[in-house]
């Protein structure tokens, strides 16, 4: 069942749990059981500054913060039952705090200012991983990449480390680069264009506007 949530914009800025209790029952008791059913959550586009509350839900396996004025994320970690996080175009630039989430199979992190990801080690389901626009100055923090087992693409599209590199640099050129021609022969797709993605990509969208929750009876 989804419900499609129309924000009034004057309550943007309060904690998510109030965000959400906005349109779900207004009994506590009640919107403690309405909440683990919860297992998508779309709050892109919702002028957030904080996490903070999201903690309760427990359940949650796909969340789109994506859009959003967001840095500190790291409450994220209690989160332990996600598998899809969309953090596309905040301000996290630290995602060390993650290393619980071991269930993951899809971080998207384009538009950030994230310059360190040895967290992923930590993440051995990891699938995709979108890494373009962030703040990674040297190719060798690549390598934890190929301490992934099930990482099947990345995207690493404007990243200090290529730009630094000497002549300009064709898409060919690119893939010659040691670290990326090993993350090829594991099968990894590396993807450079900024318009290209994973075609067999395995992350959800909603089809309704931002703010859709989706509950599921399965918990």
């Amino acid at each position: 069942m989804k419900k499609d949530i129309n924000l009034n914009r004057e309550i943007k800025r309060q904690a998510i749990r109030e965000i959400i209790r906005h349109k779900l029952s207004k009994d506590p008791k009640l919107f403690e059981k309405e909440v683990k059913k919860i297992n998508k959550l779309d709050l892109s586009l919702f002028h957030l500054e904080s996490v903070e509350g999201i903690w309760i839900f427990e359940n949650l396996k796909y969340l789109d913060l994506s859009c959003n004025s967001i840095q500190d994320v790291s409450e994220l970690n209690n989160l332990t039952k996600l598998k899809v996080i969309n953090l596309e175009q905040t301000k996290v630039d630290e995602i060390s705090k993650l290393n619980q989430l071991t269930n993951l199979e899809i971080l998207a992190l384009n538009h950030c200012d994230v310059s360190n990801i040895s967290v992923v080690e930590n993440l051995q389901q990891l699938q995709e991983l979108y890494l373009s626009y962030n703040e990674i100055r040297e190719l060798e923090q690549l390598e934890v990449l190929l301490e992934l087992p099930n990482l099947k693409a990345v995207k690493l599209t404007g990243n200090p480390c290529f730009m630094k590199l000497p002549g300009s640099l064709s898409v060919d050129k690119l893939k010659n680069i040691p670290i990326i021609s090993k993350l090829e022969d594991k099968g990894v797709q590396v993807l450079f264009h900024p318009d290209e993605r994973y075609e067999d990509s395995n992350m959800p969208y909603f089809e309704t506007i931002p703010g859709v929750i989706e509950e599921s009876d399965n918990y």
